[in-house]
């Protein structure tokens, strides 16, 4: 079945077949208008001898016939750089006509030549018909471009023949040979088409499928990112709490809250376990934002975090008056805040103190973490959110880093609509400012 892209139809690639088939045409336009262009002025050049009136049966039609296709190339092929100089709207209009007026201009050509060197089209057609199988074969057409050119080959031709001959018989032959002829482009015409967007859509559905596989490839890495980053944390977290469980001086109250402790840790595990399948299963959600006090939330979260890991640091955070409301989704806020807090007191001496503040700025609930270590040097701050970076350093104690937190905390809170950046000076600390729209 013959393909159109003027019929209906929901194939998303038709916008970018009409793209490639016009930069086709033109770059068959330019070539042609060059080779032809070339040829004819040579064919003009050797006409001007006298030796060549004794080869050409009509000396004078052949060069008025050779001397039209030079100088329409030349037209044509000067035209394409002329329309390098307009915007590009005009210049791909412009392109397409030149394009499609040079495949007339073939046809034109072909047909005049058929007619000055026999006078009878009937006799040999073989010009006419290369003309015609070139035009078919090297352009791109859809449906109702083909038509609107095998319409004009006809009438061109039967008009061509009064010019030659009066005799009515072989006027009505060549009539149906003309109409063979129009079919026989219009047939040749679409079947290139055919063949051109179906390799173009093999195409397209192989590039389609290598970018499905890279971004399988790119969900696997997130994968095994998340397993070897945020699965530790509460690993370690079950691990330091166990610790503090075989100490004999722990009272019954404190275990009753290590426990809880523990299934927490647990319970997030469980929960990071679920978005990796969900990112397997490719149906990942950003997670639900509910309607949440922010001083509040950053409270228990600080106290939390420093009661379950081994943090000598002080945190200094004194909760704002007043109430400071985001949409949120607290599992994934405290897994930033646990990233931000490991970074800070990995890279601070033991005795540092980490700032924590809250505030409101134009519409924002800002939260900033700051600590005195040893900063980020300059050469690394624009790696800080690549996925496995060179920004990855061991801690002062030595604890080994990949360069995943702050990449993984950024997109979590892409996720929530909110916005994470990092100011650092070597020598001096690194402020980390979270920010979540007002609720």
């Amino acid at each position: 079945m013959w393909l159109s892209l003027k019929k209906k139809s929901d194939n998303p690639y038709n916008a970018a077949f009409r793209q490639m088939a016009l930069n086709h045409n033109v770059r068959t336009s330019r070539m042609l208008t060059a080779i032809i262009g070339m040829v004819g002025l040579i064919l003009v050049l050797i006409s001007q001898y006298s030796t060549a009136n004794n080869v050409l049966k009509y000396p004078s039609e052949y060069e008025s016939a050779i001397k039209f296709i030079f100088f329409t190339s030349a037209i044509c092929f000067f035209s394409f750089y002329a329309g390098k100089k307009m915007s590009e709207e005009w210049r791909l209009k412009a392109y397409k006509i030149i394009s499609d007026f040079y495949a007339i201009i073939i046809v034109i050509s072909s047909l005049w030549l058929t007619f000055v060197m026999q006078h009878n089209p009937s006799n040999t057609m073989s010009i006419f018909v290369l003309g015609i199988i070139t035009v078919a074969a090297l352009w791109i057409f859809d449906k109702m471009q083909s038509l609107i050119i095998a319409v004009f080959i006809l009438i061109l031709f039967d008009g061509g023949l009064h010019y030659f001959q009066t005799d009515s018989c072989k006027l009505f032959t060549n009539y149906i040979t003309g109409t063979c002829v129009s079919v026989f482009f219009v047939c040749i015409s679409r079947a290139c088409f055919s063949v051109n967007y179906k390799h173009f859509l093999q195409l397209k559905k192989i590039e389609d499928d290598n970018k499905d596989l890279t971004r399988l490839n790119q969900i696997q890495t997130n994968i095994l990112s998340v397993v070897a980053h945020d699965l530790r944390t509460p690993n370690n977290n079950v691990i330091s709490l166990i610790k503090l469980l075989k100490d004999p001086m722990v009272s019954p109250a404190d275990k009753d809250e290590f426990y809880d402790m523990i299934l927490a840790s647990c319970t997030s595990s469980n929960e990071i376990i679920e978005d990796l399948l969900n990112i397997a299963r490719n149906e990942f959600q950003d997670g639900k934002l509910e309607y949440s006090n922010v001083g509040l939330f950053l409270e228990t979260a600080l106290v939390n975090y420093k009661k379950i890991n081994n943090f000598s640091q002080q945190i200094s955070f004194k909760p704002p008056p007043g109430k400071y409301f985001s949409r949120m989704n607290a599992r994934k806020m405290q897994r930033v805040i646990e990233n931000i807090l490991s970074n800070a007191a990995k890279f601070s001496t033991a005795d540092a103190m980490i700032n924590v503040e809250l505030s409101t700025e134009s519409g924002k609930n800002i939260i900033l973490i700051a600590d005195n270590g040893i900063g980020i040097p300059l050469d690394l701050m624009p790696h800080l959110f690549s996925r496995f970076s060179k920004a990855g350093r061991k801690g002062l104690k030595g604890e080994d880093s990949n360069g995943l937190g702050l990449s993984i905390c950024k997109l979590l809170m892409e996720q929530q609509q909110g916005e994470l950046s990092v100011e650092s000076q070597e020598g001096k600390g690194t402020k980390v400012k979270i920010s979540l729209p007002v609720a």
